[in-house]
């Protein structure tokens, strides 16, 4: 018995002449590109995980295409993975200050860690 459930894709042949015949057809720059984007933000990603600090710089940029990108990666990495801390809009920060608003404690700040995490000690409030 075959413990994959997909093993049966292997056997349809033509999806994978397909693939092929769709990949053959891409040119290799535009392959370069993505897989440096990807590149690019899978950078930001991971040093933002683990709160490396230091600059960026970018050697041989022709059209700047791909700086404009890193800007771009940085941004959304900040966004999707701090919780929205620059708006009170959005993400967790505007989830948190909602659920203060509704309970009958105060909260105090007690120190940020990993990536965009947040301790707080809440206690009852003053009558």
């Amino acid at each position: 018995m075959n413990s994959n459930p997909f093993g049966f894709l292997a056997k349809l042949e033509f999806l994978q002449t397909l693939a092929s015949v769709l990949i053959s057809k891409i040119n290799p720059a535009v392959i370069h590109n993505i897989e440096k984007y990807y590149a690019l933000k899978k950078i930001h990603y991971l040093s933002s995980i683990e709160d490396l600090k230091g600059d960026y710089l970018e050697f041989g940029v022709f059209t700047g295409s791909s700086f404009c990108h890193s800007m771009r990666c940085y941004r959304n990495v900040f966004d999707d993975f701090y919780s929205y801390k620059v708006s009170k809009k959005a993400g967790v920060y505007r989830a948190f200050n909602e659920f203060l608003k509704d309970i009958p404690f105060k909260e105090r700040h007690v120190f940020n860690y990993g990536m965009g995490g947040a301790i707080f000690i809440l206690s009852e409030r003053d009558e």
